[in-house]
């Protein structure tokens, strides 16, 4: 469950990051927008998805809502001060 939530709350603001890169023309509030955007907590839409493949995937994608968006509050605030 804790590579879910490093995954959602780390890497990938990280490889946003870098596919900003990229794209030199990005004015700079669309580039913090979007890297924030992407570390963001998990949303429920995981949980109506996880629907159809059973039971354990309900449990495991709720879990890692929970989980991200308790470790959000202090993800969030560093990456906030990184920008």
């Amino acid at each position: 469950m804790w590579r879910i939530v490093v995954f959602k709350l780390i890497a990938q603001p990280a490889l946003t990051s870098l596919i900003i890169l990229c794209l030199p023309g990005l004015p700079p509030l669309w580039s913090k927008s979007a890297i924030l955007m992407a570390g963001l907590p998990g949303g429920t839409s995981s949980f109506l998805l996880a629907g159809g493949a059973g039971r354990w995937a309900q449990q495991t994608s709720s879990l890692a809502i929970v989980m991200t968006t308790t470790c959000a509050a202090l993800s969030l605030a560093v990456l906030l001060l990184m920008l």
